[in-house]
């Protein structure tokens, strides 16, 4: 959820600033989302190795073969 909140006003700051040619603007924020966006990447492939990650994905498993 963290993530959405800054990428969010980020690309819209982008977004903004290659509709009025502001290339520095442009450019910074490109980098940004594309910095943002590989650290979250890289936390959430370590998440996902976590035991308690695990133990969720198993549980929601089982709570769909039950449901379905």
């Amino acid at each position: 959820m963290a993530w959405k909140a800054l990428f969010i006003p980020l690309g819209f700051v982008a977004a903004y600033s290659l509709v009025y040619s502001w290339w520095q603007t442009f450019g910074i924020m490109v980098l940004g989302l594309a910095a943002l966006a590989l650290i979250f990447l890289k936390l959430s492939s370590t998440a996902k190795g976590h035991p308690e990650h695990d133990k969720r994905v198993r549980e929601l498993e089982e709570k769909m073969k039950k449901c379905c």
